[in-house]
C-alpha cells in the first residue's frame, strides 16, 4: 500500500508553525496527486484540516492566509472535510486584513450545500451591514449572488426566500455597482420559476413604490428595469394591478431606458385592466381608465429621450382610439335607450 512520505503522525510532532504549514502542504500535494484510483486517505485529510485550523486561528496574519490557501486546495477534492469548519471560515470575514476576508469569501463558494445555504447567506448579509468600505461590501454582495446562483440554483430550495434576499441586497447596497447583476437575477428567477411569480410581482410592486437610487451608482437603476418588466409580463399574478399601474405612471427622474420600459409595461397593465372592465361590461370604468392613463402618460411625452417620447405617443394614440370607440358605443347605447 502506497503511503505519503510525510506521515500524518509527523504533523502531530511539530510545534513550529512554519514547519507545520510546510508539512501539511506536502501531505496535501501528495494526497491530491495520488487520489485517482488509490485508497481513500480521509484520515490524513481530516488531520490536515484540523492542523490547518490551528494556523487559521493563529494571530500571525501570514500563517492565517496560508492556512486558508491550503484549505482551498483540500476543498476541491474533499469539500465535506472543509464544510465542517464553516464557522471558522465565516469568522475570518471579520478579520482586519482584507486579503484574508477575500480568501475566506472564495472558500465559502465551495462550502455551500442545500442544508447550510440559508445560514451562510444570513451571515454574509450580517457582514454587509457591518462592513466598512464600498469595495468590500460590493464583493460580499457579488459573493451572495454567486453562491446562490451557482450550478443553476442547485442549492436554492426556496425561491421566495432568494427573491427576498435579492431585495434585501438592493436595500443594503443602494450605491452598489452590481445593479445589473441583481436585475438579471430577478428576471431569471421570475422567468424560470413559475411558482414564484405571484410572490415576485408583489415584491416588485413594493420595490417600484419605495426604492430610491443612491447618487453614487446609476447601475442600481437596472433593478427598476427588471421590476417594471416583471410586473408587466406577469400582470395576471398581481394582487392589485391598478395600484401597480399608478406606481409606474408616477412622475420620476429616471434614465431614458428605464422610462421606456415603464411605458412599455404601463400598456401591458392597462390592457389587463381594460380586459377586466370589458369582461364586467363596465364601459364607464374603462372610459375613466383611458382618461387617467392618457393624462399620466403626458409626463413621458415630455421626456428628453426620443425613444421614450415615441413609445408614449404610440401608447396615447392606441388608448385614444379605444377611448373614441367607447364614446361612440356609449352614445349609440344612449340613443337606443
Amino acid at each position: 500500500k502506497y503511503e505519503p512520505k510525510t506521515k500524518p503522525n509527523s504533523l502531530n510532532s511539530t510545534s513550529a508553525m512554519s514547519l507545520l504549514y510546510e508539512c501539511i502542504n506536502t501531505v496535501i500535494a501528495v494526497l491530491i496527486s495520488i487520489s485517482s484510483g488509490m485508497p481513500n486517505h480521509s484520515a490524513s485529510i481530516q488531520l490536515c484540516v484540523q492542523k490547518l485550523r490551528i494556523l487559521i486561528e493563529d494571530s500571525d496574519q501570514n500563517l492565517k492566509y496560508l492556512g486558508l490557501l491550503a484549505m482551498s486546495k483540500i476543498l476541491k477534492t474533499h469539500p465535506k472535510s472543509v464544510q465542517a469548519h464553516k464557522d471558522l471560515i465565516l469568522a475570518c470575514l471579520d478579520d482586519k486584513d482584507e486579503s484574508i476576508r477575500l480568501r475566506a469569501l472564495d472558500l465559502l463558494y465551495g462550502m455551500v450545500s442545500k442544508k447550510n445555504l440559508m445560514e451562510i447567506v444570513k451571515r454574509l448579509l450580517g457582514h454587509m451591514e457591518r462592513a466598512e468600505g464600498s469595495a468590500y461590501r460590493d464583493e460580499l454582495l457579488y459573493k451572495v449572488i454567486e453562491i446562490c446562483a451557482q450550478s443553476s440554483y442547485l442549492y436554492v430550495t426556496n425561491f421566495e426566500w432568494y427573491l427576498t434576499v435579492l431585495v434585501e441586497l438592493i436595500q443594503l447596497e443602494a450605491g452598489s455597482r452590481h445593479g445589473r447583476l441583481i436585475a438579471e437575477q430577478l428576471l431569471d428567477v421570475a422567468i424560470r420559476v413559475p411558482v414564484v411569480r405571484q410572490f415576485a410581482v408583489n415584491e416588485m410592486t413594493n420595490l417600484l413604490d419605495t426604492f430610491t437610487v443612491s447618487a453614487q451608482s446609476n447601475s442600481m437603476y437596472e433593478v427598476l428595469y427588471a421590476a417594471a418588466w416583471i410586473v408587466g409580463e406577469f400582470a395576471g399574478e398581481l394582487e392589485d394591478a391598478e395600484k401597480t399601474l399608478n406606481i409606474l405612471l408616477r412622475p420620476r427622474l429616471l434614465p431614458g431606458h428605464i422610462q421606456g420600459v415603464y411605458v412599455q409595461n404601463v400598456i401591458k397593465l392597462f390592457a389587463r385592466l381594460a380586459t377586466t372592465c370589458l369582461e364586467l361590461q363596465d364601459l364607464p370604468g374603462l372610459v375613466t381608465l383611458c382618461d387617467h392613463v392618457l393624462d399620466k402618460l403626458q409626463h413621458f411625452n415630455g421626456s428628453s429621450d426620443i425613444e421614450v417620447q415615441e413609445r408614449a405617443n404610440s401608447a396615447c394614440m392606441l388608448i385614444e382610439m379605444l377611448r373614441n370607440q367607447l364614446s361612440t358605443s356609449t352614445d349609440a347605447m344612449a340613443m337606443d335607450t
